[in-house]
């Protein structure tokens, strides 16, 4: 059953099939479009490379603002939360700054303190 629509027996025909409607419908010379040549797959790798700081950096972004949500929705409720969240972030804090400081052999507290 043909509706009318003409069948394109090769791929590219679609693209000529198209140039020829709007060519009718604008009512002016157009020219046909040239075919792109094909691009270098060392460009493409390249390109696609080049995406992948802007990636990281989102993913990075999305995720700190995903754990934190929670806890910005606490410091709205009240004020005994807003405080609890603030201890309890500046313990977390110092214990991984103790940790690490014990892992790389330094003494609990820097030099400038036991003065």
């Amino acid at each position: 059953m043909n509706l009318g629509v003409p069948t394109l027996p090769h791929a590219g025909d679609r693209d000529r099939y198209l140039w020829q409607i709007e060519r009718k419908l604008l009512g002016c010379p157009l020219l046909m479009p040239q075919p792109q040549p094909p691009r270098r797959l060392e460009d493409q790798f390249v390109e696609n490379v080049a995406r992948y700081p802007t990636y990281f950096v989102t993913v990075l972004l999305g995720g700190i603002w995903a754990g934190l949500q929670p806890f910005v929705n606490l410091y709205r409720k009240s004020a005994t939360a807003a405080a609890l969240v603030t201890v309890g972030s500046l313990a977390l804090l110092l214990f991984i700054y103790f940790t690490l400081r014990a892992m790389t052999g330094h003494t609990l507290l820097p030099a400038w303190m036991w003065r």
